[in-house]
């Protein structure tokens, strides 16, 4: 996460990075926006937490790190 200016250039690393897309801040706010999914990993049943913008998830441990940002910033 980052507060760009606009008109920033990104410079991806390919073998971290497939996409990158941005996100306003209010949709990362509201605790509706994020749901639970249940996935299977190596054949394992794990629950995730998922946030979708635009038809892009945002999942799993950095999910879970915006909604924890998002408690803080409002005081939830």
């Amino acid at each position: 996460m980052a507060l760009l200016t606009p008109g920033t250039l990104l410079t991806l690393a390919p073998e971290e990075v497939a996409l990158s897309f941005e996100v306003p801040l209010a949709p990362l706010l509201s605790p509706a926006n994020f749901f639970r999914l249940d996935v299977l990993r190596n054949g394992q049943p794990h629950t995730v937490r998922v946030v979708d913008y635009q038809k892009h998830f945002i999942w799993g441990m950095t999910a879970g790190i915006i909604r924890n940002l998002g408690k803080q910033i409002t005081g939830e």
